[in-house]
């Protein structure tokens, strides 16, 4: 087969491989975004109340400050979004792990969840999406009391406080 006629069922090939995947994408419940979806989040400061106070579609960001606030005081409880094996690695001090990949809202963990506790959800810090993306999901299951700790496990660990390891499951 000549050069011309190879490269002209190459590009044939790619792009009835390409096109069948755009639609299969196109048509399927799990297909992903052709558009990234930002996530809003609104900063706020912590007062003595660490139950919701205003109503807001953005998700309520909280910094470093305010994470060792809550995990202090007893009055929160940190939910790890990143994956099993990074969480087994290393968390903070009593945080769970709901992996926002395979989140389930029927998983069991997530049910023994109390709609009435405040929960502080973080991942990697301030460029990982992961603790938004849960957040949102956990809104969507009425859970109000939330807060995402923008600066994440990261900023945990520069500013040198205690760290977790736990087995795999």
């Amino acid at each position: 087969m000549n050069s011309p006629v190879l490269l002209k069922n190459v590009a044939i090939i790619f792009l009835v491989s390409f096109f069948l995947g755009f639609i299969y994408n196109f048509i399927s419940p799990d297909g992903l975004p052709l558009i990234r979806e930002e996530i809003k989040i609104d900063t706020v400061e912590l007062t003595g109340n660490h139950s919701s106070e205003e109503a807001s579609d953005n998700l309520k960001g909280i910094n470093f400050n305010s994470a060792m606030e809550l995990l202090e005081s007893g009055n929160a409880v940190f939910i790890d979004a990143r994956d099993q094996w990074d969480y087994s690695e290393g968390h903070i001090p009593g945080a769970i792990n709901i992996p926002e990949f395979s989140f389930d809202p029927e998983s069991q963990v997530v049910q023994q969840l109390d709609k009435d506790v405040v929960y502080v959800v973080y991942c990697d810090g301030d460029d990982c999406d992961i603790s938004k993306r849960l957040s949102k999901e956990l809104l969507k299951l009425s859970f109000s009391n939330l807060y995402v700790y923008v600066g994440g496990f990261r900023e945990w660990i520069e500013n040198s406080k205690p760290v977790e390891a736990s087995e795999l499951e």
